[in-house]
């Protein structure tokens, strides 16, 4: 099996108990450890708890690389692609998140039965509080035909999921660091648009935590960004279009009072953005 590398920034906002149990799950995967590249950035000062967090992992992080300020995650991820060794496969993971133990195994196996794809992301398990306390299966279109009729409206794949191979960044480009927020949705935009072979798996490789943080953070700055690449995006695809609606309304969204954008986040309805 060719090596692979996990990429995640860290800031100073993250938790140190989830940042513990996201590394943990990167380093206890059914591969041999030692082709299990733990690649991190901490991006600008972290607090106390988040550096004796990663001092405890110290000899099994692969890369730990430190920017005096905060440079935004675009530039994080950036940085951690360019310092990258020998690895065949790049794998995205955040530091509130939580992979299944063989994520590395089953990824890794579907890009070498399918030489042709060059990104790979899955459904996500969603979850509050505790692994166990499950909440909404999120899946995503299967192939690159079905994401470019898909990211009209939403995003094509849950951006902690995904596993590149080396060549789409040379295919595609890396983050644009214009885009300090939502930059995965630029990306899968010029993915599509050049017709790279895309896919994204039915069952999930990891646990995505639903938390009070990951709620305030959609808001008005964050929808405002989102906006100005879907409009952006679908003209690029389609020119002007009908499906630039879909952008209003999500931006509509983004101005509700915070506590009702908290409760559609939370609830079943989002079940209709599921893929078939």
């Amino acid at each position: 099996m060719h090596n692979v590398a996990f990429i995640m920034s860290v800031y100073a906002k993250d938790r140190a108990d989830w940042l513990h149990e996201a590394i943990e799950s990167m380093l206890n995967q059914t591969v041999p450890a030692e082709q299990v590249h733990v690649c991190i950035c901490a991006d600008g000062p972290l607090t106390p708890e988040l550096d004796d967090c990663l001092a405890g992992f110290e000899g099994r992080i692969h890369r730990l690389i430190r920017n005096p300020v905060n440079r935004g995650l675009a530039f994080s991820l950036n940085e951690l692609i360019d310092a990258l060794d020998d690895e065949a496969y790049v794998l995205r993971m955040d530091a509130d998140d939580i992979c299944l133990p063989d994520r590395v195994e089953v990824q890794t196996r579907f890009m070498e039965q399918h030489p042709e794809i060059l990104m790979c992301g899955s459904s996500i398990q969603e979850f509050r509080d505790r692994p166990e306390n499950k909440g909404l299966l999120r899946t995503y279109p299967s192939d690159t035909k079905a994401m470019a009729r898909y990211i009209l409206k939403a995003n094509p794949f849950a951006h902690s999921t995904v596993c590149f191979r080396r060549e789409f960044f040379e295919r595609v480009g890396t983050y644009n660091t214009d885009f300090p927020l939502r930059q995965d949705i630029e990306l899968w935009f010029r993915a599509v648009a050049l017709n790279v072979p895309l896919a994204n798996l039915r069952d999930p490789v990891l646990l995505f935590r639903v938390s009070e943080e990951l709620v305030q953070r959609r808001n008005l700055s964050v929808g405002l960004v989102e906006f100005r690449i879907f409009i952006k995006g679908i003209y690029q695809l389609k020119g002007i279009h009908p499906a630039m609606l879909w952008p209003v309304l999500r931006l509509a969204v983004r101005i509700l009072p915070a506590w009702v954008t908290g409760w559609i986040y939370r609830r079943s309805a989002r079940k209709l953005l599921n893929a078939s």
